[in-house]
């Protein structure tokens, strides 16, 4: 396809720049639901795998896990089929294993994805109530998003025991609802996503509450879902009930973002993205509205 240059608009930038992405690819029949290997059905987080070749996506309504070249975007093959219902959120584990939010079974399902074929290898059941997010702390412990209870579980990593549990409902500092998606930043920081809330609240790496982003100048978040953070410190927010992908940089200014607020299927516009992706010059979008993937890559 042709790139299509996407302008993001922002306040400030690294070296004083608005971020500028092209749109360089996309997958699946936008606007309809598909199966396998034709397209997606209501594709939520997406994760990059470790040697960086590969994209894991959590397609939701087609309960599995589809698995694209990171790069043309073309299917190579299909994770779960048959085991999970209603995956959300995905991430590699410090053993390099994919864990799997299997949302309506109340579970965490392990995947070895070393092999052509991926295996299933073990299964995290701990008091889990609706799985939203995944995520692995600089101490190695495994964090659970628990959108139907509104709490954050902390699991021990070699023997998944759970050591803390955080939040519950509200909208107090360290209050939740519906908890999605969790991110860490290279320094540690614990990034939640909180859509009942419109924020995202942030955890220092001992899990005390630091402070939140909800909405600024030039932008308002409404139901953020999914987040990706750059190894630089950029922050992408899949900001779901405003159509939007919002981008912000390591100081939590904004600078830019994909979709024009409206609903829509054209290449400049989103519906109710879910998942984001982020690596060296690359933004992969989960376009959950439109049954599709869009891949960018930084031009500035």
């Amino acid at each position: 396809m042709r790139p299509i240059l996407v302008i993001l608009l922002g306040l400030m930038a690294l070296q004083g720049h608005a971020a500028q992405y092209e749109l360089i690819n996309m997958a699946g029949q936008s606007g309809q639901a598909s199966a396998y290997p034709r397209g997606f059905n209501t594709p939520h987080d997406l994760v990059l795998g470790p040697n960086g070749n590969k994209l894991y996506v959590a397609d939701t309504d087609n309960d599995l896990i589809q698995v694209l070249n990171a790069q043309s975007l073309k299917p190579t093959g299909t994770i779960g089929r048959g085991l999970l219902d209603s995956p959300h959120d995905l991430a590699f584990g410090p053993n390099g294993r994919l864990y799997v939010a299997d949302s309506h079974h109340d579970r965490i399902l392990v995947f070895d994805v070393s092999k052509p074929l991926a295996r299933h290898v073990g299964t995290v059941a701990r008091d889990f109530a609706s799985p939203e997010g995944i995520a692995f702390d600089v101490h190695g412990r495994m964090l659970v998003s628990n959108a139907g209870s509104n709490t954050i579980l902390v699991l021990s990593h070699q023997r998944p025991v759970v050591l803390k549990r955080l939040g519950g409902y509200g909208q107090d500092p360290g209050q939740f609802r519906r908890p999605h998606d969790i991110e860490t930043s290279i320094d540690g920081r614990i990034f939640i996503a909180d859509p009942g809330n419109h924020r995202i609240q942030i955890f220092s790496p001992n899990l005390t509450y630091m402070t939140s982003l909800d909405t600024g100048r030039g932008y308002r978040l409404r139901d953020p879902k999914y987040l990706a953070i750059h190894r630089n410190g950029w922050l992408a927010v899949a900001n779901e009930g405003r159509h939007q992908v919002l981008l912000f940089d390591a100081a939590l200014n904004l600078i830019g973002q994909i979709g024009n607020g409206r609903p829509g299927r054209t290449r400049s516009q989103l519906n109710a993205p879910e998942g984001v992706a982020m690596h060296e010059q690359d933004l992969w979008i989960a376009d959950s509205g439109n049954h599709r993937i869009l891949h960018y890559r930084l031009t500035r």
